[in-house]
């Protein structure tokens, strides 16, 4: 899959997350049977065109691998467990939060990952930023800080993913701020910079990443 992805995209740095570069980003977090995972999602609808987020589905809260990922990744805080399906072939957009975030992948999946280090001056270069090829399965933690959006598909079955994040993240703000680094606020613990030619910049994200809107070809 990798290699075929590879040769269809040879101006993306596409990475396996086993790849000791993955180790700046996040963690393969290893020893979780994540069948109850997987198999929820495999009978879970992907949008015909789009990305759809769910930040909690009770039934993946409620299972003992929510806390179990609780307890192993987030210190036994509070987490939510909810769900990102799609298809989706572009960058669009960087996001981040103060704390991690775990990625179960119910497909095969890339993951485009960027540092917040190398956001300065207002913008982001899309080629500092690595893709990372995720087989069915893996289960990843994402550090604090670290750049990312929406997974991409590999296929054009689209893709499914079990995400987690401390109770409360992604959800609307009371209020937005309006100047200075917290306009970058888009979302309880989220914060957000967009290509100009993203959907996330038409719904008013400030524009934080410049040139091309890396793509990633399937076919």
């Amino acid at each position: 899959m990798i290699d075929r992805l590879r040769a269809l995209n040879p101006d993306v740095r596409i990475l396996r997350c086993t790849d000791p570069d993955f180790e700046r980003f996040g963690r393969i977090v290893p020893g979780l049977a994540i069948s109850s995972f997987t198999e929820f999602l495999d009978a879970f609808p992907v949008p015909v065109d789009g990305v759809e987020y769910r930040a909690g589905v009770p039934e993946l809260e409620g299972m003992p691998l929510a806390a179990e990922i609780r307890d192993r990744v987030f210190g036994g805080l509070a987490i939510q467990a909810g769900t990102c399906t799609g298809r989706n072939g572009r960058m669009n957009a960087m996001e981040w939060h103060k704390s991690s975030e775990v990625i179960v992948a119910g497909t095969d999946l890339l993951l485009f990952l960027g540092l917040l280090s190398d956001y300065r001056d207002g913008s982001f270069p899309p080629l500092r930023a690595s893709a990372f090829f995720l087989p069915r399965g893996t289960v990843v933690e994402l550090y604090p800080l670290v750049l990312h959006f929406a997974p991409i598909n590999t296929d054009v079955s689209g893709f499914r993913a079990v995400i987690v994040l401390p109770v409360g993240t992604n959800l609307p703000l009371e209020a937005k701020a309006s100047a200075g680094a917290d306009r970058l606020l888009f979302a309880r613990n989220k914060w957000l910079i967009a290509h100009a030619d993203s959907k996330p910049a038409r719904g008013g994200a400030c524009v934080g990443i410049h040139g091309d809107n890396p793509e990633i070809r399937i076919k």
